[in-house]
């Protein structure tokens, strides 16, 4: 199955399929309703099986099929945001597909580097956030949807994302090695149904993480949801994440190339966000009493909030020579388009990668297609693996722009390091940062 969106019809039996199996891809769809119950449940009488069930089994079958043919799976997750929904024609949908074909391509070429060869698999969740299409009253709909969402991310979609973490886990190849790879994106709205089904997990792992340490004292990397969770965009407050931030900060000892866990990335240009949000949440909170940092907490979209800023993500100056020599690019990324990459950019991002699953970020990288990477004072201690990136408009121009090239090449190129991490095991551990508190 391959078509040009322009000859999609939302109403064609070929786009009314739970999975679409494409050339290079295969994609299947979960949706849920406003109250945050899966499709088709409302009407059941439980217990009994439902397309939760029957999605399972189907992924389960698609591993099985590929893994004859001695391929595992790469998953990639996405949860769309607001003015967003599953039908064919969806813009977020249309630019998921070439996501994938993007990452097709990538799995290609690492074949040939690991030996590991991967089919990549989406899974798009969908959930009413377009609930009319009014041009001029559209805009109108962002506390009911954002009301939706927060009822969504209550629901069954935290026990789709937990069966999804669970099939990675016990997925092995006949060695015992890990057979499936996940990837989870969640943008807008979306961000919140993402934050809220993980961010406990997170907390979880945090916490224990000491005791971890000294059960297994050569393994003192940070337990994940899936291989990685980025939320883009996010419209949720920074109160939702103080938790983790905190839990995040007391944890010592951790591997200095521990790589990101969970990157919350919001773009300063985001005026839906950074306007709307607060606006809302300033009418939400009249009655609530705070103080000191809270009042910007309860407030303020967590990208938007200093305090919880932990890296910026810009394009680098023309003049800026080092950044230029340190991944050259034969194609810049900004020219790129995504689901075109070449087999020569891979490889090149693949090649300078590999260098931060060896030893980690440090407080000031560059990235292939001259991107710059800068922690801030909040990121503590070093290593931390949970990451709140502010970007500049060049890498996400607007709240929608979560496609932009930029953006989806600094993704892009954790995933890689990532993949390189997997076959790189450390003899010993090497601990680099401390756990000190200011008073």
């Amino acid at each position: 199955m391959s078509e040009p969106t322009s000859t999609i019809k939302d109403d064609h039996p070929c786009w009314q399929r739970s999975i679409e199996e494409h050339h290079h891809y295969d994609l299947m769809f979960v949706e849920f309703t406003d109250q945050g119950w899966i499709q088709g449940s409302a009407s059941l009488d439980r217990p009994a099986l439902d397309y939760l069930d029957s999605f399972m089994a189907k992924l389960s079958d698609l591993y099985k099929k590929w893994e004859r043919e001695g391929k595992g799976l790469s998953i990639f997750v996405f949860v769309h945001g607001w003015h967003h929904n599953a039908s064919a024609t969806d813009s977020d949908v249309t630019e998921f597909r070439k996501f994938l074909d993007d990452m097709a391509a990538v799995e290609k070429a690492l074949a040939e580097q690991t030996n590991k060869p991967k089919r990549v698999v989406g899974v798009f969740i969908g959930w009413r956030g377009e609930s009319f299409g009014f041009p001029w009253l559209r805009k109108l709909t962002f506390w009911d949807r954002k009301e939706a969402a927060e009822r969504v991310a209550l629901g069954t979609v935290r026990e789709l994302l937990a069966r999804l973490d669970h099939f990675r886990d016990r997925s092995r190849d006949k060695s015992g090695d890990r057979n499936v790879r996940m990837l989870t994106i969640g943008h807008s709205f979306g961000g919140l149904i993402t934050y809220a089904a993980t961010g406990g997990e997170f907390v979880r792992n945090a916490v224990r993480f000491k005791d971890r340490r000294a059960e297994r004292p050569f393994d003192r990397f940070v337990s994940r949801v899936g291989d990685m969770v980025v939320i883009v965009n996010p419209a949720f407050e920074g109160a939702r994440y103080e938790p983790l931030h905190t839990a995040g900060q007391r944890m010592c000892g951790v591997e200095p190339n521990q790589l990101p866990v969970l990157v919350i990335v919001t773009s300063e240009g985001d005026w839906a966000t950074r306007i709307t949000f607060p606006l809302a949440r300033w009418f939400d909170t009249l009655l609530e009493r705070s103080i000191g940092h809270e009042d910007d907490a309860i407030v303020k979209a967590v990208g938007h909030d200093d305090l919880y800023t932990t890296h910026t993500l810009s394009i680098c100056d023309e003049a800026d020579a080092r950044c230029a020599e340190v991944c050259p690019s034969p194609v810049p990324a900004s020219q790129e388009r995504v689901g075109a990459l070449s087999a020569r950019t891979i490889e090149s991002e693949y090649s300078y990668m590999q260098r931060f699953a060896h030893s980690g970020f440090t407080r000031h990288d560059y990235l292939c297609g001259r991107l710059d990477l800068q922690a801030t004072q909040h990121w503590h201690p070093d290593d931390n693996p949970f990451w709140v990136v502010r970007t500049t408009k060049d890498v996400i121009r607007d709240h929608g722009d979560i496609f932009n090239p930029n953006f989806v090449a600094f993704v892009r190129q954790l995933y890689v390091s990532l993949i390189f991490a997997r076959h790189y095991v450390p003899e010993d551990g090497i601990e680099r940062n401390t756990c000190k508190m200011s008073e």
